[in-house]
């Protein structure tokens, strides 16, 4: 049935498929709402339901419904700014099409093998497309956005200009699925042009000097880590504690991970900015891994200016003025200690 339906969307032209995919992002596998991130994310949350709570009291589907979709934690709202969030957001990104991240990083990449064909001349020798190069190329392009991701995430916590409009992810005071689009088109725009920049000059150092027609292993058009990432990416935002344990949390960012990210204790401010591979935070010295069991904390910033839909996209444009002039320093945006 998703199959039929997705072949049909397909057939539309581009700006209705692109409003009806934004209402029906269960069939857009370019969407965290995708069905199969999302029933994916059901079944883990279900498999750490069956083996905390449901062993300390009876197992039932009203207990499990419970557990994955808490009313108090879905109506809330700040829940409700989510909702709303994700609507605007996904008009803006329409606007400006996700097409852009690619052309960018085409024409950045065409830039700098013109320029390096035009300083040193053409590249003597080149590879073959084989999968082995695939690989190595596929491999190489996940360390570089994962890297990217995690550096753009960093800038935006560290550089206090920024921090005004990431404050608006963070000002969530519960953490939903839907919370995962409660970003200000400023943060947005930052980190997508961050990203196709450096995704740019690598696509057009690798293409003089390898291959330029090399792509990376995909899946349904999207690279292959991003792809299995998004099987957990309802729970890097959710209540549902989910610890790959102290071994692997050094490696792979664990959803609980990225909870302890938008806590509001002191020690765990400006820790595990990490997407995918947590090792980028232990060698820059931001990561906190949980010792033993689960850690309990409210979520949050200090600052009560994100009540409403205008403040949450108005408010940072004021802050960033004032950060401009002088008036107001990063520490006042500390979180509080709970």
């Amino acid at each position: 049935m998703f199959a039929l339906v997705q072949q049909f969307i397909e057939e539309i032209p581009k700006l209705v498929r692109e409003l009806i995919l934004l209402v029906l992002p269960l069939f857009n596998p370019h969407n965290r709402l995708y069905w199969i991130y999302t029933v994916s994310a059901l079944g883990l949350a279900l498999a750490v339901y069956c083996l905390g709570d449901a062993k300390r009291s009876s197992f039932s589907l009203k207990n499990a419904w419970d557990y994955c979709f808490p009313k108090a934690l879905y109506t809330q709202r700040s829940a409700l700014l989510d909702y709303q969030c994700y609507a605007i957001n996904g008009l803006f990104k329409i606007a400006v099409s996700f097409t852009a991240f690619f052309s960018l990083s085409q024409l950045i990449s065409n830039y700098i093998n013109q320029s390096l064909s035009v300083s040193f001349g053409p590249a003597k020798t080149q590879l073959d497309e084989t999968l082995a190069l695939k690989l190595i190329y596929t491999i190489l392009a996940i360390l570089l956005l994962d890297f990217t991701a995690f550096f753009s995430h960093y800038l935006l916590h560290r550089v206090p200009l920024l921090w005004q409009f990431h404050k608006v992810h963070h000002s969530a005071e519960g953490l939903t699925p839907m919370t995962s689009f409660r970003d200000h088109p400023v943060d947005v725009a930052f980190k997508q042009t961050f990203r196709a920049s450096v995704l740019g000059v690598y696509m057009g150092i690798f293409g003089y000097f390898i291959n330029p027609d090399v792509e990376a292993i995909a899946i349904t058009g999207i690279l292959i880590s991003t792809f299995l990432f998004h099987f957990t990416i309802h729970l890097r935002h959710s209540h549902i504690w989910l610890s790959y344990g102290w071994h692997l949390n050094h490696i792979l960012c664990s959803p609980a991970m990225h909870q302890i990210h938008h806590s509001k204790k002191v020690e765990h401010f400006d820790k595990n900015f990490a997407l995918i591979f947590s090792f980028w935070d232990y060698l820059f010295g931001t990561i906190y891994v949980p010792a033993q069991g689960r850690e309990y904390f409210a979520v949050g910033v200090k600052e009560r200016d994100y009540d409403n839909i205008w403040q949450l996209y108005y408010s940072p444009f004021v802050q960033a003025y004032k950060q401009i002039l002088g008036d107001k320093n990063r520490t006042d945006n500390l979180k509080e200690t709970v």
